[in-house]
């Protein structure tokens, strides 16, 4: 990252980031990446369809504790003119688990990206794990993203009823000024109804 400090689009989508010589996963170089203060310049990222947050906030793969926290994306300085984040996958693929979701949303919440204007997040959600979804719905009311015009969260799966009306309440709290909003092919279960947008 340090030999190219001026960078401000980078481009790293379906590239198996974690994927390791042996097959295993080796989430080092990812975090190595995320970890960096050498791309202050950066406008646009895009991690798309790599499995580089699927994993618990601390969790173990096979004894070793995961290294690649989305937490990092938004640590107040590390990217200050990021624009545009695009975390998303499709379908199922490259899902943000929910504590990875709470813990990056939390980081937001407080002052972790003040230029992000396009966000994209496909949360790997479920009624068991609603943390993320709440996190999310915190930071948007928060005031600290207001430069957030897109909002993309397709594929939300199972979020329960009271999850979905906080975020439901943090959209029209206006402090992050969206002009576009998708939610489809996500799934809420409404009142013990699901209901798909």
């Amino acid at each position: 990252a340090g030999c190219v400090p001026h960078l401000r689009v980078l481009t790293l989508t379906h590239n198996r980031l974690t994927e390791g010589i042996t097959g295993q996963s080796d989430y080092a170089p990812v975090a190595e990446l995320l970890s960096t203060s050498a791309l202050s310049e950066l406008q646009e990222l895009d991690l798309s369809r790599n499995f580089v947050f699927d994993q618990a906030v601390g969790g173990e793969n096979g004894g070793e504790v995961l290294l690649a926290s989305a937490t990092d994306l938004a640590l107040p300085g590390r990217f200050p003119n990021l624009e545009r984040l695009d975390l998303g996958g499709v379908g199922v693929q490259s899902c943000i688990s929910s504590s990875q979701l709470a813990a990056f949303a939390t980081a937001l919440g407080v002052e972790g990206a003040p230029s992000l204007q396009d966000l994209t997040l496909f949360p790997a959600c479920s009624e068991e794990t609603p943390n993320g979804v709440v996190a999310l719905a915190n930071a948007l009311s928060s005031g600290h993203l207001s430069q957030l015009a897109r909002l993309n969260l397709k594929y939300m799966n199972r979020i329960g009823g009271e999850e979905f009306a906080c975020l439901c309440r943090s959209f029209v709290t206006g402090r992050a000024p969206l002009k576009a909003l998708d939610l489809s092919l996500s799934a809420f279960l409404v009142f013990g109804f699901g209901i798909e947008a």
